[in-house]
């Protein structure tokens, strides 16, 4: 059985481009090229201390965001298993030393959105990849329920994990709300 939903959200009838257009101008693409997602501050000093400040980010900017994007994602309700000790360590080390990205293998099982609900049961194999600047790195924890925003790759699911979050969420009724009526083109907000 196929992971991937017959009409992601950017494939989706939910708010037009010009509608959301400007979430997509207020945006700022990382250096990283991370995609529309949480703005990121860098205060870097001559000292080895630097600030990094994320924007608030909710369930309605990040499928708009989806939305928007040139690539294709499906959004998922469920666990993500994997070996925490594959990610990057932050504290206690060089933040110099810290590869931009690091790819872990997990797998990801839960309810897909398709056209009005998260009702398919799905499980999969996923790539987490885990993404770091300037010493901070995303952060996830292996058996934790998200709501999340699965890249459709061309070799399987991607689930990107930056410092800012972006395109993941801790699972609740607030977030799936908005989620769910961005999809349904009720009211999709970005607050």
């Amino acid at each position: 059985m196929s992971w991937k939903n017959s009409k992601p959200i950017s494939e989706a009838s939910g708010p037009s481009r010009a509608a959301s257009g400007a979430l997509g101008s207020a945006c700022v693409r990382s250096i990283l090229n991370w995609g529309c997602g949480p703005s990121l501050a860098f205060l870097m000093q001559s000292t080895p201390l630097a600030a990094l400040s994320c924007a608030p980010w909710n369930g309605a900017q990040a499928y708009l965001a989806a939305a928007q994007s040139d690539r294709t994602y499906s959004v998922v309700v469920g666990r993500l298993q994997f070996d925490e000790g594959l990610l990057p360590l932050t504290e206690g080390g060089d933040p110099n030393e810290l590869q931009p990205s690091t790819s872990i293998p997990g797998t990801l099982s839960g309810k897909i959105l398709e056209a009005r609900h998260f009702s398919r049961r799905i499980s999969t194999d996923v790539t987490l990849v885990v993404d770091c600047v300037a010493g901070w790195c995303g952060k996830v924890q292996s058996g934790a329920r998200y709501l999340m925003f699965v890249e459709q790759g061309t070799a399987g699911p991607v689930l990107r994990v930056t410092p800012c979050g972006d395109f993941i969420f801790p699972d609740g009724s607030a977030v799936r709300r908005q989620v769910l009526d961005c999809h349904r083109g009720v009211n999709c907000q970005p607050e």
